[in-house]
């Protein structure tokens, strides 16, 4: 396993563990912003976990089939990563605005 690997899976383990963290707070505290908070970290936890197989495509030497080798896997793991958080950030800002329109 590569140092970028290795780094990438310390970077998931944190991530997943904030998101219990952020959850387990707002579940006792009952606090919106944390709920967006543990979305984002848990998006991020999903992120990572794309970038990290990825990385372990990306490591595979060139064959027939691919005869430059498998270097765009990073670039699509990204924009998948992209695209989630931005689908992350409307789920909020959607939640959000329903939780102002909602008298409490």
């Amino acid at each position: 396993m590569s140092t970028l690997q290795r780094n990438t899976l310390i970077g998931l383990a944190a991530s997943i563990l904030l998101a219990g963290v952020k959850l387990l707070a707002n579940i006792f505290g009952r606090s919106t912003t944390l709920i967006a908070d543990s979305m984002e970290s848990l998006a991020d936890s999903i992120g990572s976990l794309m970038v990290w197989q990825a990385l372990r495509v990306v490591a595979r030497p060139a064959d027939e089939r691919h005869p430059w080798g498998y270097g765009k896997a990073e670039a699509v793991a990204s924009l998948l990563t992209g695209v989630l958080l931005m689908v992350a950030a409307v789920l909020m800002t959607v939640e959000s605005i329903h939780q102002i329109l909602i008298p409490h």
